[in-house]
């Protein structure tokens, strides 16, 4: 028996013999025998790469459903834009590349950008781009990858792309595992979307595993066990029907609005970085969209999207949600995350620098034009807009001016736009200093509970060094959410909390203890919050807060509340 810990990013257990998917590696001519032929040939196999991922999507819109095949959309935006096709035909050109080694190193450029990016969803676009480079190769050489499995099994592999899973029949997969991933990655996207779990990042699991081998994958702890012993296989199987009961009952929490057992009633939204996760959502029972993402219109792009090409993208999310809340963020990017089309300069301290509302302000250009791409799809008022890594009111009063200026001149064009709430989020200590000053200029606060608690604390919560001091539930973080709360309600406006400690379970009842109004989290999650909200009663939520804001350690805030957990009875 071998048991290999990883990364846990689809809830489930499964039990199965393994199929281990290793791809065959081929070598490509690296000179152009004539450029204008390898350009040729390299539009004739773009051309034929587009016709192929419409097919994969009509299957996956089949098989797996909306979400699933809205993967492929974005794939078709890839082979459309030019920062991607450009750059094959400047490697032809100028280098004398032969067409497929120019696919390979552009691929290889692009994906270069998203995998430094610290933010995990930005990170896992570099499939995207690693697997349309994959297939133009294919169309090139006229070669195919095949997924030939049989029958049920779960899929042991390096890395699974979109266009490697949707070739298999869903009915064949029991469950997931791979050495590349995680928790944005598509294998995990598409994992959750088919209800099978996953486990990722597990170094050298296809050197270990062997096909036919019986796996346990344990979706929960992040666990793969290799050949289990029987007692440990029969544990397990027990296991699995206790979670088949409990995720048919959280199927129906996730319908129900969130209210504790004494009738305090909660929101709660969902996190979305991309129109394929909005299916998700409302699958989950969201009431609404708590933080849209924006990034997705600009990363990878060479060359900066027009007021036209973003509005059609966001309809995408926006028209899905019907009249559901949904609060747009805008761009929230800086000299972390290197984006060519807005060539930001270099900085000692990218997270101290150049980002989020300040990079706005510095480009009111690019700034309207998001603005207006926002404000055209809200003729019903229901979309919200929401400005990141605010630290001065005088931020705010600037950016406002730039909405009024912007609404003024869709209505000059005729565009109808409905009552427009402003709000911010709460990432800095200043901003949560200062909240009843902002206030007076906004309509709602969201407390990015992520970078509040790494300014608060001083720590990067990426260095490995120091990534363990990092905890949201230490109580100078606990007691600067209570603060925004607390100035908030007195100025008659609502908070809600996006950041992870919206899912921590340790968390959530002291969060509904401080009376935060909505909770915006992953749509995976959206059922247990859900779950615990409904489990509770304000009363002991409030008593429960009071007592953490008390604790001088984040350990002595989760012992607490983990006990306050278990007496609930409640499972998940």
């Amino acid at each position: 028996m071998i048991s290999r810990k990883g990364i846990p990013t689809s809830p489930g257990i499964a039990i199965g013999k393994a199929f281990v998917y290793k791809k065959s590696h081929v070598k490509v001519g690296k000179r152009a025998s004539d450029v204008e032929t390898e350009i040729h040939r390299f539009k004739c196999a773009l051309k034929e790469t587009k016709k192929q991922v419409g097919e994969l999507k009509k299957k996956a819109l089949k098989e797996m459903g909306e979400e699933k095949a809205a993967i492929f959309d974005a794939h078709l935006m890839i082979l459309e834009d030019p920062a991607f096709t450009d750059k094959v035909l400047k490697y032809i050109r100028e280098n004398g590349l032969s067409a497929e080694e120019a696919v390979v190193k552009a691929a290889r450029d692009i994906a270069a950008i998203f995998e430094v990016m610290e933010d995990e969803y930005m990170k896992a676009r570099a499939e995207d781009i690693r697997d349309l480079g994959n297939q133009i190769l294919e169309k090139l050489m006229g070669t195919s990858r095949e997924v030939r499995l049989e029958k049920p099994s779960i899929i042991i592999a390096r890395e699974l792309l979109p266009s490697d899973t949707v070739k298999i029949k869903r009915e064949n997969i029991l469950g997931f595992a791979t050495e590349l991933g995680g928790v944005t990655s598509h294998v995990s996207i598409i994992a959750r979307a088919m209800g099978v779990p996953a486990v990722v990042g597990i170094e050298d699991l296809t050197k270990i595993v062997r096909d036919g081998d019986l796996v346990i994958v344990d979706g929960y702890r992040g666990l793969v066990i290799i050949n289990p012993k029987e007692e440990l296989l029969k544990a397990y199987r027990e296991k699995m029907e206790e979670d088949r009961i409990q995720r048919e009952k959280f199927k129906e929490i996730g319908k129900l609005p969130a209210i504790t057992k004494d009738g305090v009633k909660f929101e709660i939204g969902a996190n979305i970085g991309e129109p394929s996760e909005v299916y998700l959502a409302i699958e989950n029972g969201a009431d609404g969209v708590g933080l849209l993402r924006t990034e997705f219109l600009v990363m990878g792009s060479e060359k900066f999207p027009s007021e036209e090409e973003m509005a059609n993208e966001l309809k995408k999310i926006i028209a899905r949600l019907e009249d559901k809340p949904i609060i747009v963020r805008t761009l929230d990017i800086g000299g972390d995350k290197p984006i060519p089309c807005l060539r930001l300069p270099q900085e000692l301290n990218p997270f101290l620098g150049l980002r989020g509302i300040r990079l706005s302000l510095s480009r009111k250009g690019i700034f309207k034009s998001q603005l207006k791409a926002i404000l055209r799809n809200n003729p019903r008022g229901n979309v919200k807009i929401m400005f990141p890594m605010v630290s001065l009111v005088e931020e705010v009063i600037e950016a406002r001016k730039i909405v009024e200026e912007a609404i003024e001149e869709l209505k000059a064009e005729g565009v109808e736009v409905g009552k427009t709430e402003i709000g911010i989020m709460v990432e800095t200590p200043s901003a949560a200093l200062m909240v009843d000053a902002f206030a007076e200029h906004v309509d709602f606060f969201s407390i990015g509970t992520n970078d509040l608690t790494q300014y608060t604390l001083a720590v990067d919560r990426t260095n490995e060094h120091v990534a363990h001091i990092f905890d949201h539930l230490h109580p100078s973080v606990l007691k600067l959410v209570s603060h925004v709360v607390e100035k908030a309600h007195e100025k008659g406006k609502w908070v809600g909390v996006c950041g992870e400690i919206a899912s921590d379970t340790d968390a959530i009842p002291i969060l509904v203890g401080l009376r935060v109004d909505e909770l915006s989290v992953a749509p995976l999650f959206i059922p247990k919050v859900k779950g615990i909200i409904r489990s509770i009663t304000y009363k002991e939520a409030k008593e429960l807060a009071r007592k953490a804001l008390k604790m001088k350690t984040a350990e002595e805030v989760r012992i607490l509340s983990k006990k306050f957990i278990k007496e609930i009875k409640f499972k998940f």
